[in-house]
């Protein structure tokens, strides 16, 4: 399938193959990700709130590097309302707090590199 998009700023792209769509994103055959009409604003409205930038995304990779981070950074809030006393938080701080849990681990670590991936102007 071929497909005629516009970048964030509303200029034409060349036509190149899809070779992976959904309603919020494509991802191009040559592995560079374009969000759709529907994508940008709500994309961009999660990453801005954690200070990383749509534009900046290139890649699948990024896409879901910054969306896990946003989710961290979602996680560590979460922990500071656990302390003021918000009983939901305070049961799902607990949860994430366990040392063996290999996926909260994982996210953990999806922090430090946030710098390095670029994500922040």
């Amino acid at each position: 399938m071929t497909h005629n998009a516009t970048t964030l700023s509303g200029l034409p792209v060349n036509t190149t193959e899809i070779r992976y769509e959904n309603e919020d994103y494509r991802v191009m055959a040559d592995g560079r990700i374009e969000y759709t009409q529907k994508g940008i604003p709500d994309i961009s409205e999660i990453l801005h709130e954690h200070e990383s930038d749509i534009r900046l995304i290139q890649t699948p990779e990024q896409h879901r590097e910054a969306l896990e981070i946003c989710i961290e950074e979602g996680l560590a809030q979460t922990a500071h309302r656990a302390r003021s006393g918000d009983l939901d938080a305070q049961l799902l701080h607990l949860m994430m707090s366990d040392a063996s849990n290999e996926e909260v681990k994982r996210m953990r670590d999806l922090v430090a590199r946030k710098a390095a991936i670029k994500l922040v102007n």
